[in-house]
């Protein structure tokens, strides 16, 4: 792999220490989410008066606005979970390409313009990519014996020009 792609997969490796480390806290919140609850049932529980049963609908009003903030966090980090796992795999697919030697193939392929044939490869998957490539392979055989032939058939009608030439030009 070349040096910027390390330097990506240090930068992804980051990326996830730092999730990890937003996970812990999330945890940590929800611990002290809990304890409060549980705090707060102890007060209903021993009837504390109207008072106190105001301030703690506050409270639960305080707390719902934190599990809505938790939630969207949670989605978010889930989004972006999903975003690193699309591009590990995609590294694990490229890595796995470089290993068969397809690399070079899928970026002719694109280069070529042939972008949708890269989609339908993609949706085959591998074993069908490997299937297709041998067919894309004996396509290009093909291609290539044919421009053989028309070479070849460039050369005979040259020979036979040449011959007709030398024919014209030599003396009887």
């Amino acid at each position: 792999m070349e040096t910027s792609d390390k330097g990506g997969i240090q930068w992804r490796g980051l990326r996830l220490l730092e999730w990890l480390e937003l996970l812990e806290l999330l945890e940590l919140l929800e611990l002290l989410e809990l304890l409060q609850l549980s705090g707060l049932w102890l007060l209903k529980e021993h009837g504390l008066g109207l008072l106190h049963l105001q301030s703690l609908g506050r409270l639960q009003e305080k707390g719902l606005q934190l599990l809505g903030l938790l939630e969207l966090l949670e989605l978010l980090q889930l989004l972006e979970l999903l975003e690193l796992l699309q591009l590990l795999e995609l590294l694990e697919l490229l890595e796995l390409l470089q290993l068969l030697g397809l690399l070079e193939l899928l970026e002719l392929l694109q280069l070529l313009g042939l972008l949708e044939l890269l989609e339908l490869l993609q949706l085959l998957g591998l074993l069908e990519l490997l299937e297709l490539l041998e067919l894309l392979q004996l396509l290009e055989l093909l291609q290539l014996l044919r421009l053989g032939q028309l070479q070849l058939l460039g050369e005979v009608r040259l020979l036979l020009l040449q011959h007709l030439l030398a024919r014209l030009l030599l003396p009887r």
